[in-house]
């Protein structure tokens, strides 16, 4: 695969040039995850786990699945970033916040119900397809993973109400099994892998090209690409931050080559990495 051919550059050409969500989305692999999520929520198959290790990409990925389905009318969009509820009363008191539903009671079988309802007037009267996605999925308790399978239980004719997309690190899978058929219920299973060796060179190179023209007229040798593989371990998010570090070190050497001595001063770790 070949980074920059794949890349899809940002609109809007103001945008700060290490800004991940652009780029980092149209990466092979992320194309996959993108396509094959799309393709669930819009057959209604229920529920997507996608699973990445931190920096993996994968709240780049849920921007980038928002924005694709934003275009769309059809799609009625909802999102938790972060699911650190303490108890499965405030999860679901959180959900009948979000998707604007009045239960006649307070309690957890009373959010069930008014959840369904509201997911039966949506998804078959106005023939709306119902999208929630988590972030960070990783954080929800058992309980709450329990609630969610409820949720996506819920069906009529055979369509799912709900489409739910997970975004996870990989500890969630233990956690998961704990669950009887919990596990069967989630129809799609995807794994953000970092990138090689030479995706983290094309990555890096892009990116800087992106930075300005005294950069583009830079460039880093063999030596402190390859220190850049072992300092990011191909983790998108670690190579954005590390391109934001190596334009400060090219900017102030002010040379035509930069070698891994020349960023060590911004890398202080460098050695130990």
């Amino acid at each position: 695969m070949n980074y920059v051919n794949t890349v899809e550059v940002a609109k809007d050409e103001s945008e700060a040039p290490f800004w991940s969500m652009n780029d980092v989305c149209h990466l092979k692999s992320f194309d996959t995850a993108l396509l094959r999520t799309q393709q669930l929520i819009r057959s209604r198959q229920g529920w997507g786990l996608i699973l990445g290790d931190a920096g993996s990409g994968k709240t780049a990925l849920a921007h980038s699945l928002r924005r694709c389905l934003s275009r769309d009318d059809s799609f009625i969009f909802h999102s938790i970033a972060s699911p650190e509820f303490k108890s499965e009363f405030q999860f679901l008191l959180h959900l009948v916040k979000l998707f604007k539903v009045v239960p006649h009671f307070k309690s957890t079988l009373d959010f069930k119900e008014a959840l369904k309802t509201s997911l039966l007037e949506s998804s078959i009267a106005q023939h709306k397809t119902v999208v929630l996605l988590i972030d960070q999925a990783h954080l929800l308790s058992l309980n709450n993973l329990e609630v969610l399978r409820t949720l996506v239980h819920y069906k009529k004719g055979g369509i799912k109400l709900l489409q739910l997309v997970t975004l996870a690190q990989i500890d969630i899978l233990s956690r998961i099994k704990r669950i009887p058929h919990l596990s069967e219920g989630i129809a799609l299973k995807y794994t953000l892998n970092p990138l090689d060796e030479r995706e983290t060179r094309e990555m890096i190179e892009f990116r800087l090209t992106r930075a300005g023209s005294n950069i583009q007229r830079s460039h880093l040798t063999d030596e402190a690409f390859g220190f850049a593989y072992q300092y990011t371990k191909g983790l998108p998010g670690s190579i954005t931050e590390f391109c934001e570090v190596a334009a400060k070190a090219i900017a102030h050497h002010r040379a035509d080559t930069v070698d891994a001595r020349m960023l060590g001063t911004f890398f202080p770790g460098m050695h130990e990495a």
